[in-house]
């Protein structure tokens, strides 16, 4: 009998090694979930003296449902942010995850999250653009983009802080620029790097990149170009542990300037026409690179010498209101019969 017991158990064991038992690992989203998502990986330089994108990745765990993260990267080129801090806004997520995952089974648990946050490099690089010297960062971007070239999905990297980490991949493997769409906030952002930036631009000229300089400010500015607009802190005051987070990080208002990048994946806008309207700015073709997209230079989308602003400006008020609809999910679960269309689906 109790032989017979033993070969049963074993039977069982050398059965679920199969894949008649296999199931995805707890903490990883499941191939269904995902299909059809964008696969994004963030370089940002939160933490230090740059409380923004605290805020803008308080918004980015909101809408986690509706993209499939690969990769959370600290870049803190030139000030104090590190890996931890991406960890810091992943426990808040982690209080509010109860009432997130009742709105929709697709939000990540944290320990994924966590799972994939890297620590990226912490100087700028040499004049050459590259260095030596690697990062789990930079390695992150590499292997995120053979992930989705093998799911044959393009990689999304959002770059909110210095190019440093994305300058490396490239010069790591080179191979990876074909399977890349890169936005990038630049402005003040570029000068933590210019070396950086100015080798992805020189060398990786195939390269799939918005580069946004200056419509980023669309959504935090008023029509004369001042750092004031009509969000409600309320609207995310006792919203959850991340809509205390996010008044937290600038409790004198929203700024999210990094936001435009992730704005633009979650609209009902053609993610391949950079010149499509679309809450994440509009932009045009470089005339000398077919590959490259910037501020639009028209008169007409300028907001006090912020070219293009305005084409995510106009739709400050609908972007506020789902934004505000999702702080709703953080503050408590749905409730039975409450139909998904509650929380504002972003649109046009």
């Amino acid at each position: 009998m109790a032989k017979r017991l033993h070969l049963a158990l074993l039977f069982l064991l050398l059965l679920c090694q199969g894949t008649a038992c296999a199931q995805p690992p707890a903490t990883q989203p499941t191939a269904t979930s995902v299909r059809h998502k964008p696969w994004v990986l963030i370089s940002t330089d939160i933490g230090g003296s740059d409380p923004d994108d605290k805020q803008s990745m308080a918004h980015a765990l909101l809408y986690a449902d509706r993209l499939h993260f690969v990769g959370l990267v600290s870049t803190p080129t030139r000030h104090g942010g590190r890996a931890s801090d991406l960890l810091e806004v992943i426990a808040a997520y982690e209080k509010d995850y109860p009432n997130l995952k009742t709105w929709s089974a697709d939000y990540p648990t944290p320990a994924y999250l966590r799972s994939i946050v890297h620590q990226g490099q912490i100087e700028p690089q040499p004049p050459e653009g590259f260095s030596a010297q690697s990062s789990p960062g930079t390695d992150a971007i590499v292997q995120a983009a053979y992930r989705a070239r093998e799911a044959g999905r393009p990689l999304w990297v959002l770059v909110w802080g210095a190019a440093t980490d994305l300058a490396q991949a490239l010069h790591t493997d080179p191979r990876i620029v074909t399977v890349l769409r890169v936005y990038s906030i630049g402005d003040w952002n570029t000068e933590q790097d210019r070396a950086a930036r100015d080798y992805i631009h020189r060398h990786h000229p195939a390269l799939w990149w918005i580069e946004n300089d200056s419509s980023f400010r669309g959504p935090h500015i008023d029509e004369n170009g001042r750092d004031n607009n009509g969000w409600r802190m309320e609207d995310a005051r006792g919203h959850g542990a991340l809509g205390e987070y996010f008044v937290a990080a600038r409790p004198w208002g929203l700024k999210m300037g990094d936001t435009p990048s992730l704005l633009y994946l979650i609209d009902h806008a053609d993610d391949g026409d950079p010149t499509a309207d679309s809450w994440g700015g509009s932009f045009i073709r470089d005339p000398m690179r077919p590959q490259r997209w910037i501020d639009d230079p028209d008169r007409r989308l300028d907001i006090a010498g912020y070219a293009g602003a305005e084409t995510i400006r106009r739709f400050q008020a609908a972007i506020y209101r789902d934004i505000a609809a999702r702080f709703d999910r953080a503050r408590a679960p749905r409730s039975p019969g409450t139909p998904l269309a509650a929380s504002a689906r972003p649109g046009g």
